[in-house]
């Protein structure tokens, strides 16, 4: 371990430097820490003499001149006298008054006669203020071209600069005045040009792609379904490659055929028999599921799509929470048992006999809203008697 050390001078040394300097001053002396050097003094063993083991060097302490100590001993039996502090000896005079270095607050407010020559400023506010401003900034840029601008629409020609933007950032990318020139002048970003435009989105726009290859397969196949011939429901172009198959037959009339709603939704290997409510809306059939919440047994009614092969379907997120809170619980007696318990034994004896705690008991109970029937008052004075049972006792298992 020794030959890592950078710093292992001999014993007699260190300990002979130890008996006439400070700590610092052999930390100084080697150019190391103090922390190094106390710790090789501890692993030797080296005390110093006619002290022991533990004991430090005493301290000279601050030393004053004679003229100090009597200004003191004058200043102390002024105060104990309850002189005025005008009429001490050390009395320099009281709180002076300044005024504030904010050009638009400008106002007198007082400090300490200690103070008078560093306090500039009536509040904090008022320093972040005069001191963040201009070249006093702390993101002051000297090569931000501060020259004022014109606004881009010809027939305004105003002139602006960074006081009228806020901040030199704001000014260095505008091109107009003011929002009401930007709303004139300024340039759209429509189509691929917009900086969120996504190619493959699906739009359902009758202008967009999704509305023009519908319109050409229809007219291809004379708005007749393809494969029972119907013409007097609605009809729906089908992709013969899935739309998320193929990037490049997207768009193509010849991967689009013509079917009615049933023939669509058979193509896609769906039965209809699923779907036991129909309704017609904007003339459109459209198959829903209705039934009741299997919570709070709500009525509620959803499309197909969104109930099709779920097994539980609820009114909202707080039943399934619930819903979903019960089934990971391990404790869940049955209602009427839990009743039966409750009208005579306590909480606790519940939850002893079931082996859980009070909380989920209560829990539980709560939940059911089971109410005792016995008459608390009675039987809190039973409970002081000696040797008081419950009613009907039940075993435990």
């Amino acid at each position: 371990m020794s030959d890592k050390r950078n710093f292992n001078p001999p014993r007699e040394e260190l300990e002979r430097l130890y008996q006439t300097l400070s700590m610092k001053q052999i930390a100084k002396h080697y150019g190391v820490g103090e922390t190094v050097v106390h710790k090789r003094i501890h692993e030797h063993g080296i005390v110093l003499e006619g002290v022991g083991k533990g004991g430090h060097r005493k301290k000279t302490g601050k030393i004053f001149s004679k003229e100090h100590l009597a200004n003191l001993s004058k200043a102390h039996s002024a105060r104990l006298a309850g002189l005025a502090p005008e009429l001490r000896p050390n009395w320099k005079g009281g709180p002076v008054q300044i005024q504030c270095a904010y050009p638009p607050c400008g106002k007198l407010f007082t400090v300490v006669r200690a103070r008078k020559d560093t306090a500039r400023y009536c509040c904090h506010s008022h320093r972040s203020k005069h001191l963040n401003q201009g070249e006093q900034h702390p993101k002051w840029r000297d090569d931000a071209d501060r020259t004022p601008k014109t606004c881009a629409l010809p027939d305004c020609g105003k002139v602006f600069g960074p006081e009228d933007c806020g901040n030199i950032a704001i000014f260095r990318n505008r091109k107009f005045c003011s929002k009401a020139c930007a709303d004139i002048g300024g340039l759209r970003y429509e189509g691929e040009a917009h900086p969120r435009y996504k190619p493959d989105s699906r739009r359902r726009s009758p202008r967009g792609k999704q509305g023009a290859w519908e319109r050409k397969v229809k007219s291809r196949d004379h708005n007749t379904c393809q494969d029972c011939g119907a013409t007097d429901r609605p009809l729906h172009a089908h992709h013969i490659v899935e739309f998320v198959d193929s990037v490049e037959l997207r768009w193509e009339v010849s991967n689009g055929v013509t079917l009615c709603d049933d023939c669509h939704l058979k193509r896609h290997g769906w039965v209809t028999s699923d779907a036991p409510v129909e309704k017609v809306h904007n003339g459109i059939r459209q198959r829903r599921w209705e039934g009741n919440c299997e919570w709070c047994g709500e009525f509620i009614s959803r499309r197909w799509s969104d109930a099709r092969g779920k097994a539980h379907l609820f009114c909202g997120r707080p039943c399934a929470s619930k819903w979903r809170a019960r089934v990971k619980r391990t404790f869940d007696p049955p209602r009427e048992e839990l009743e039966h318990l409750y009208q005579t034994l306590s909480m606790k004896q519940i939850a002893e006999h079931y082996g859980v705690g009070q909380s989920a008991v209560h829990k539980l109970i709560h939940e059911h809203g089971i109410v005792a029937r016995r008459n608390w008052q009675r039987r809190s004075q039973q409970k002081g008697r000696e040797g008081f049972q419950p009613e009907t006792p039940v075993e435990r298992v």
